[in-house]
Formats: C-alpha cells, structure tokens, sequence
C-alpha cells in the first residue's frame, strides 16, 4: 500500500514538472513572438528556434527521469496542451516531438505530439499563421491592393452627353432672379446662369404688370414704341425639369411664355449658356391679350412694394453688386407710387439685413435724377395720407 502511495506521488511529481516546463517554454516563445514585431526576421527565427530546442531537450530530460507510467501521463497531458495553444506554441510542440525519441519514451509520444502540433497550428489566428511561416524561413507578404492598368474602356465617355438634360429654360429678369424666390415655387434651388437680351430684341423692362389679387405692380417687359431705342435687360437663364414650368406658368398667371431667339441672348458671367434646349422669358399679357402691349404704368391703387423690389435686388446682388447696378438703371416705369411695405419698415434691420445695400443702391440708381424716385417712397401711413389728399385718388 505504501508503495502504491508511493508510485502516485512520483507520477504526479513528473507530470507536474513536465507541465512546467513546457509551460516556461510556451511563455519564453510568446515572448519571442512579440518581440520579432521589433527585430529582424532572420534574428526572431534564430532566437526562436534555440529557445524551442532547449525547452524540447529540458522537457525530455525530464521525461526521461520518471519510471516507464509516467511517461504515458505526459503524453496524455502534452497532447492537452498542444491542442489547446495558439500562436508560436505550435512551434515549441513541433521541437518537443522532434526530440521525443529519446530512450524510453513510448513509441506513441512522438506521434501524439506531431499530431497536437498540428491542430494547434490550425486553431492559429492568421497574424500568428504568418509569424510562424517568417520563422520557418517563409517571407511574409501583405493583402494589399494591387493597381489595376486603365483599359480602353476608361475613355469611352468623352463626347458622350447624359440622356436626361433639360430641354426648357426659362429667363427671369425680376423676381426669378432671385434663388429663394425660384426655389419656393419649384421646390429646390437651382443654379442660373447670368446673362443679358439684346435691345435688338425690342423689349424694355418696366413696372407694367397689375397683380389682381395683391393689388400690385410688378415687373413687365413691353414691346418697345415706335421710335424707342430700346433696352438690353440683365437676368438669370435655368432650366426646368419635368412638371416645373408648369408650376411656373401657374406662377406667372397674366403673363405669356414668349420664345426668346438665341441670338439675342448672351451670358455674361464664367458660365455659359445650354448648348441645346429652348429659353423663355414671360411677358404680360395687354388688355387684347396681346403679349407685351398696352400695359399699364403704377398708380395710387396699384403701387410698387419695397417687399418686391428687396427681392428682386438682393436677386441680382448674387451675381455681384455691379449686375445689381445694371438691374437699377435698365428698368423703368419709376415714379411715386412707392409703398415700402417692409415687415417693421421703421426698423427694417430686424427682418431685411441687406435694407442697407439695397437702400444704398436704390439711392444711386437709376444716375438720372428725373428717373429716381427714392424720395417719394413713402411707409404705409405716409402713403395713405398723401394720396387720400388728393382729389383724384378719393
């Protein structure tokens, strides 16, 4: 009894130092592993190998040492361990079975420690894959992308025009100049390119259209009289897709959608005009239905806002103050049926924060002074009581 008691004790003695030692040399090659990180590839492999060779000799010496039961324990223990590691304790379990033939290990340890090696390569992450084929002597190569050469393919677009371009365009010279103001009746904002009629055209930009339901006078082109020289008129050309022009005809009720000839068009600014497509502009319809004929002038019933003339204004300023300018002096019909209706129009600041540059134009603009009424623009009591002063406007 005593003896058997004795005999468990010097197994488990051996199989605890064997376990020990493989595990030194696990740490030492988990060490060296991290290590290659920072150090050549040929001085890690060298490095790695010697460790792995002395733990394998370390372990078999001590294999060595313990009784013939022993030896069946460790077996069973270092084929656990192998199956169970990752990283470089591949190697170390590769090097313990090279030297496993030593005398008196079983026949079967060397096997079991191949084998164990083996699913401990493939339970490997890739990274740690790649270190233990550096170590073996295998260069290490990367995933990276590789540049593929430019086949003729890549230049099969040039000269090809995409399928869907707009085939409208539309001329605004008032309020379509402005962005926002294009934007609320479309739904996006479009960019517009800055151009110019020809007087060639014969047409002059003026306050000729009477809105019946605001009670208003807004901007209109009319057919020049006889004898006129007449005007070259600065705006904007976009383009309108699908169902927005129609949405712009509902817009521009009272006026008609006249084809403008291109001739008689020309951008001003870096941006050319479409190579292609049809470009209207609206006209206001006369009493006859005529487009651009017998119009009318403001009067006390009908007046200019200041509300319009801001949007129109800062309209125009986008495209620089000097188009602005052009705006001003080529547009006529001036007088002083004038109501500055502005949200808050004796603290303007609050809710107009351009008053100041437009006001400042409106001062300059149109130069001649028979033609600007600044002056006689008046806020809403003001004009009230002028006109209800006079006899004709009772």
């Amino acid at each position: 009894m005593r003896r058997y008691v004795l005999a468990v004790i010097v197994v488990s003695i051996g199989v605890g130092i064997l376990i020990d030692r493989v595990f030194i040399a696990s740490n030492e090659t988990e060490r060296l592993g991290a290590a290659t990180q920072a150090s050549s590839p040929v001085d890690s492999r060298n490095q790695l190998n010697i460790v792995s060779q002395a733990s394998a000799n370390e372990a078999v010496k001590a294999y060595n040492g313990q009784r013939q039961p022993v030896a069946r324990n460790a077996q069973q223990s270092v084929q656990t361990f192998g199956t169970q590691t990752t990283g470089g304790y591949a190697n170390t379990g590769r090097a313990v079975a090279a030297n496993s033939t030593a005398p008196g290990v079983p026949s079967g340890f060397a096997p079991a420690m191949q084998l164990s090696a083996e699913a401990a390569a493939q339970a490997v992450p890739r990274g740690h894959q790649n270190f233990n084929q550096q170590s073996n002597g295998a260069r290490l190569t990367a995933n990276l992308p590789q540049r593929q050469s430019v086949s003729s393919a890549g230049g099969q677009f040039w000269g090809t025009p995409l399928r869907e371009r707009p085939r409208h365009f539309l001329f605004g010279y008032g309020s379509l100049m402005n962005s926002k103001s294009r934007g609320a009746t479309s739904g996006k904002v479009t960019a517009a390119v800055p151009v110019r009629l020809s007087a060639e055209f014969g047409y002059v930009r003026e306050w000729n259209f009477r809105s019946p339901t605001s009670k208003l006078t807004a901007l209109g082109i009319r057919r020049r009289g006889p004898g006129e020289a007449g005007s070259t008129i600065n705006g904007v050309v976009y383009p309108v897709e699908g169902g927005s022009i129609e949405k712009f005809d509902e817009r521009e009720e009272g006026y008609k959608r006249v084809l403008v000839p291109r001739d008689m068009i020309q951008a001003v600014g870096w941006m050319a005009l479409p190579a292609d497509g049809q470009i209207w502009v609206y006209v206001p319809e006369g009493p006859s239905g005529e487009a651009g004929a017998g119009l009318p002038l403001p009067d006390a019933f009908y007046p200019v806002l200041q509300s319009y003339i801001d949007i129109c204004v800062t309209g125009a300023m986008e495209y620089r103050e000097d188009f602005a300018r052009e705006f001003l002096e080529t547009t006529f019909g001036w007088g002083p049926f004038w109501l500055n209706d502005r949200e808050l129009p004796r603290r303007p600041w609050v809710h107009q924060k351009a008053y100041k540059k437009v006001d400042a134009l409106l001062a300059k603009f149109p130069a001649d002074p028979r033609r600007n009424s600044l002056h006689l623009r008046r806020l809403p009591t003001e004009y009230s009581m002028h006109f209800s002063a006079q006899p004709a406007w009772r």
